[in-house]
């Protein structure tokens, strides 16, 4: 069992260290109203009311093997950070997944009470009481997940342009999807013998960024804007950071990653996997111009296109919950160079 709870467009998220084995109850009320009619006792159904939960766990102080994935963190920032996103006056989004990675609930929140305590083993202890937030623009939703946030900070139109190549890139330039905001879309054909989506990463705080390229000056932005991340995974201005290879684009591009199953997601190329052998200076490094070649279990070698930059657990947390495991990329739109 997992609980997320992330605000304001995943500005920041939260995965909760320990969740109740039995999970978490949902209630949805309906104003419904009996009358009296010539018929007798008949009933007139009402309009549904707010969804609320209640959870009641602790954030551990110590280091215990059944902390969830991604949920190691100092406990006092989760009470800090609650307090802090209350203070704001915004909501939550809280997600619960069960044990198999699947969404049992995904709603926008308001956490009506917050109780917390110092327990006998020095825990956190905490009683938290959710309501459903109902967004004001937006109609009711007859099933689960409710309405969904606005996107926010997903561009309309092409961003502005950085003027800057990397190294490997200027030499690559005349096969990569070209920048400034082109529309251009690259087609992964059905001959590339790819394995889909994985929780395949590297771990962006830790690697040494040149300050002078875009890939320095987009993990300059991710330290300003508070390091966010959701799922394990690495965020600048709501965008996911993702590896590709140089086919698809090159650091700073906003791309679009289209999925076999229908879903799409943002992104945003915060470094680039060595391609195209005998153009690009590096191409051991992935080995074909689409991606690596990675081990997928009982499927043996086959191509990872997308990399994710992880930060705060581990990618396959996120790709777990969106329902992304070894679903195929299909196309890819790159916007152009995003602007710092």
């Amino acid at each position: 069992m997992d609980f997320i709870l992330s605000y304001n467009n995943r500005e920041g998220v939260m995965i909760f260290p320990v969740v109740p084995n039995e999970g978490i109850v949902l209630e949805r009320s309906q104003k419904n109203e009996s009358f009296e009619s010539v018929n007798g006792e008949m009933q007139a159904l009402g309009t549904m009311g707010l969804a609320s939960f209640e959870l009641e766990s602790f954030f551990p102080t110590h280091d215990y093997d059944f902390i969830r994935p991604g949920g190691k963190r100092p406990a006092w920032d989760f009470v800090r950070t609650i307090e802090a996103v209350r203070a704001r006056r915004i909501p939550f989004r809280a997600v619960h997944l069960d044990n198999s990675g699947r969404e049992v609930f995904n709603l926008p929140v308001s956490v009506d009470s917050f109780t917390y305590w110092i327990d006998q083993a020095g825990d956190i202890s905490y009683q938290l009481k959710f309501a459903e937030y109902r967004f004001a623009d937006m109609p009711l939703s007859s099933t689960l997940p409710a309405q969904e946030e606005p996107e926010g900070r997903i561009p309309t139109e092409p961003p502005a342009p950085i003027t800057m190549q990397t190294d490997s890139q200027a030499e690559a330039a005349s096969q990569i999807a070209p920048a400034g905001g082109s529309g251009r879309t690259i087609v992964i054909p059905d001959s590339v013998d790819q394995g889909g989506m994985s929780g395949n990463y590297t771990s962006y705080a830790s690697q040494k960024w040149n300050p002078t390229l875009a890939q320095g000056k987009l993990y300059k932005a991710w330290i300003d804007q508070g390091r966010p991340s959701q799922g394990g995974v690495a965020m600048i201005s709501g965008y996911y950071c993702v590896a590709m290879t140089t086919k698809f684009g090159q650091a700073g591009d906003i791309l679009q990653i289209n999925l076999a199953n229908g879903d799409s997601f943002k992104a945003i190329m915060a470094d680039s996997k060595g391609s195209n052998p005998g153009v690009n200076p590096h191409p051991g490094e992935s080995g074909t111009e689409w991606g690596h070649s990675l081990l997928y279990p009982g499927r043996g070698w086959l191509i990872d296109i997308v990399e994710w930059e992880a930060y705060d657990g581990k990618p396959s947390t996120l790709v777990r919950a969106k329902g992304w495991t070894n679903v195929k990329v299909t196309s890819v739109t790159n916007f152009g160079q995003a602007s710092l």
